[in-house]
């Protein structure tokens, strides 16, 4: 069966348009009641243009077959505005066969080459110096299929780098942050920390389902990732002869402290100059691709200012500035490690 081309994205939508049969891939849903006592579904829906939220009210519901979080649905409503968001008033859903879509069309994609993104990662591991780390990252990735999946994950859910691929595009901007504290910082231990980068967030290998909107994992939800990937490298550095017990701790706090709080899914706060690098480094890379991300909504929107964000603390402002770049077109470029 050829896969059927989407011909409407959710970025093409506008106030007031009614829609039919246009499909997308279900991110999430919630079922809710009404202040009058009426049941409800909010929803959110993706395609590679981004997210809209939705709602099926009690009178439509009989029309909307249940559906679950990375089903592909077929959807006939309308569009509205609220709170300067669009949004989607449906009146029937159906389920539709994933082999008759094409994945690639549901969710978005890094702008950078993944080929690239994961050969700077290789090349990384091949410069770390301490033979017990290298062997370690080395191990990790022999699985083909954790490689298949590692080059496909979006570093999250919804906050940052959000994507297909989004995992190798945090990991790699990690990377390059990190260059110049070596030159900084002298002392500090950068085949610990490089470890660190590549692997404190692998466990999204395992955590997230990219089919075709992004789920969590039955081990997702029970788990994390912190806890997936740390188990993965203790059963590794068992099997690695006369691994050093303080190597493999020092590896093991950078990973397990990485979120800084306890509130925030650490375990343990950071308690080395490693540790506590990574952390920022984290929180460098993350918040500043939300906030990139966020710029060129507003911007597209034609909006300056955004709602209070959870994530970075408060709202953003857009300034409506265009960066020169002498000319030069950069989409999908980026720096490279080597």
């Amino acid at each position: 069966m050829t896969p059927a081309m989407k011909q409407l994205y959710i970025a093409d939508l506008k106030p007031n348009d009614d829609i039919q049969g246009v499909s997308f891939a279900l991110k999430n849903q919630n079922t809710k009641t009404t202040a009058a006592g009426k049941t409800y579904k909010d929803l959110i829906l993706q395609d590679k243009t981004g997210d809209i939220p939705a709602k099926i009210w009690s009178d439509a519901l009989a029309d909307c077959e249940p559906a679950n979080p990375g089903d592909i649905v077929s959807v006939d409503g309308t569009v509205s505005e609220f709170k300067n968001q669009k949004q989607l008033t449906i009146k029937h859903l159906m389920v539709i066969d994933r082999q008759s879509v094409n994945s690639s069309d549901y969710i978005k994609s890094s702008i950078h080459d993944p080929e690239k993104l994961y050969l700077q990662i290789k090349n990384a591991i091949n410069e770390v110096a301490d033979p017990f780390i290298q062997k370690l990252l080395k191990e990790i990735f022999k699985d083909k299929n954790f490689i298949e999946k590692f080059k496909l994950c979006p570093a999250a859910e919804y906050i940052h780098h959000a994507y297909l691929h989004g995992l190798m595009e945090h990991i790699t901007d990690m990377l390059l942050l990190s260059r110049p504290l070596k030159d900084i910082y002298p002392k500090l231990n950068m085949d610990i920390l490089t470890a660190g980068i590549i692997l404190h967030d692998a466990g999204k290998v395992y955590e997230l389902n990219t089919e075709t909107a992004t789920t969590r994992t039955t081990a997702g939800h029970l788990l994390g990732h912190i806890t997936i990937i740390s188990n993965k490298i203790s059963a590794l550095i068992a099997a690695i002869k006369d691994f050093p017990a303080e190597t493999a701790l020092q590896v093991q706090h950078v990973i397990l402290s990485h979120h800084g709080e306890l509130e925030f899914g650490s375990p343990i706060k950071p308690m080395t100059t490693e540790a506590l690098a990574l952390h920022h480094l984290d929180q460098l890379s993350s918040k500043t691709n939300l906030a990139y991300m966020l710029t060129e909504e507003l911007q597209t929107r034609g909006e300056n200012i955004s709602d209070r964000l959870f994530a970075l603390g408060n709202r953003l402002y857009a300034p409506n500035l265009t960066p020169s770049n002498d000319g030069a077109d950069t989409e999908g470029t980026k720096q490279t490690l080597f």
